[in-house]
């Protein structure tokens, strides 16, 4: 296999690493797809079931609001609070939507099961996100070229 090839595949793999990291955790991904897809103009009345903090990972915590809706007849659930999942305060964001709470919900009328409580646009939490993923690929790809650089042989 070609060196460089494989330097730029072992970055891609870096960064996809990342990537996957801040998925799991956050849905950055999923969140932008939806936001980039969806039209969410549509709003109904929706009901909180569960809002709680939740232990996503040793010494990381995440909130975990889920909420009911009615759209056309039919039911639906969502726990997407907004686009950008990463929040500053987690207990606040669990305070704000307390279990039985009346919620104006933000809904794609094409795809009404993606929906939102806060249609405020992705936010410089998603910008900062894809920004890392970014410089960890550059990171991997300079390392890899310096060492080569160096004559180091892997």
């Amino acid at each position: 296999m070609n060196k460089h090839f494989r330097y730029v595949f072992n970055s891609i793999l870096a960064a996809a690493l990342v990537g996957l990291i801040l998925e799991v955790s956050h849905h950055t991904f999923t969140n932008t797809i939806h936001f980039l897809i969806g039209n969410f103009e549509s709003t109904t009345t929706g009901t909180i079931v569960q809002s709680r903090v939740v232990r996503v990972w040793r010494g990381g915590d995440h909130y975990r609001i889920v909420y009911d809706y009615i759209v056309d007849g039919q039911n639906y659930q969502s726990s997407v609070v907004k686009h950008s999942e990463v929040t500053v305060d987690i207990e606040l964001q669990v305070q704000k939507y307390p279990v039985g709470q009346e919620v104006v919900v933000y809904y794609d009328v094409d795809r009404p099961q993606l929906a939102v409580l806060e249609n405020v646009g992705l936010g410089m939490e998603m910008y900062v996100s894809y920004a890392i993923v970014i410089a960890v690929f550059v990171f991997a790809l300079i390392w890899h070229l310096h060492w080569h650089a160096m004559g180091v042989e892997d």
